[in-house]
């Protein structure tokens, strides 16, 4: 079998390449910048061999769309009054200039078995809905499909609509060409899911069981030629994974998100031990200057990666 694999987010990245390395099919993917920072995984793809053919894709349209947004303006009222009919009305603008742009050279969605793509809205996600052709939507991050917000339900439930319309493309796996959606666990799904389509699971735990020692070795060293990480890390760390807790307005400011993290370092971390840090692909918070001898790791690489590494 022939597929395609459309990486959109680093957690797409990171289950492509598990997938590729547990089997004999014949495995394309497509980077792009629909996440800066992907695009540095290009060059040690290519030369890794995993994959048959790694293309890569400019969507500098949806860094337009996304520009100075946050997901904390979508949930507090009254903001949400006037934030989620603009989102919309940008979205329609974002779908339209997406028709008038091209795949990348050699790229055809027709000569594939089946393609993989993320759940969330970019250029190449319209591409495929706009040529009318089936595919796989995946989580873009483990259980992204739980999410039971009102507002989100309302918003997806009017992109079916407008879908069936043919006036806009519905997103969050919920276009009428996802024959299928995969996650990580079928557990506590959202209704517009399970009420409407068939639903796999893909166990990135079983996968990465699956792997020698040799081939976590090689993942490893994709993501440290990308990122530059350490060849090797002390015996014994403190290892921080931080959550975008402004962004999304659970916390009031990137300076209580600071303050959070900075107490728990001081109350549950060894001092003795070197502590890294590992933002979370959202977070933009720069805890450099508040950890200023931390090693920091790079929000886009994925945090099991890290336990790839031999001497962690």
């Amino acid at each position: 079998m022939k597929q395609l694999i459309l990486c959109e987010r680093p957690f797409m990245v990171y289950k492509a390449i598990l997938k590729a390395m547990n089997t004999n099919d014949s495995v394309d993917i497509v980077l792009s910048n629909h996440m800066p920072g992907l695009e540095k995984l290009y060059q040690p793809l290519v030369d890794s061999h995993i994959f048959h053919k790694v293309f890569y894709y400019d969507d500098a349209l949806y860094q337009e769309y996304i520009r100075d947004e946050k997901l904390s303006e979508y949930v507090k009222f009254p903001d949400i009054l006037w934030k989620w009919p603009k989102k919309f009305v940008r979205y329609l603008r974002y779908q339209r200039l997406a028709r008038k742009k091209k795949k990348p050279k050699g790229l055809d969605f027709r000569c594939y078995d089946e393609i993989l793509a993320n759940d969330g809205v970019s250029a190449l996600n319209f591409m495929l809905n706009f040529e009318k052709i089936p595919y796989v939507a995946s989580e873009h991050g483990r259980g992204n499909f739980r999410n039971k917000v009102p507002l989100h339900i309302l918003a997806v439930y009017i992109s079916i609509v407008l879908d069936y319309l043919h006036i806009a493309v519905a997103y969050s796996a919920s276009s009428k060409y996802v024959k299928a959606v995969e996650v990580d666990k079928n557990e506590g799904l959202v209704g517009y899911i399970t009420r409407r389509k068939k639903v796999r699971e893909c166990r990135i735990s079983e996968l990465e069981s699956a792997l020698t020692d040799g081939q976590k070795d090689k993942v490893y060293k994709i993501y440290a030629q990308a990122f530059g990480l350490p060849d090797q890390f002390e015996e014994e760390i403190n290892l921080l994974l931080t959550g975008p807790l402004a962004h999304d307005g659970i916390l009031a400011s990137e300076e209580d998100q600071l303050n959070c993290y900075e107490d728990a370092v001081s109350k549950y971390c060894d001092k003795e031990k070197k502590l890294l840090i590992k933002p979370h692909p959202r977070d933009s918070v720069n805890y450099a200057q508040r950890f200023p001898d931390a090693l920091m790791i790079d929000k886009i690489v994925t945090s099991e990666v890290l336990s790839f590494c031999s001497s962690l």
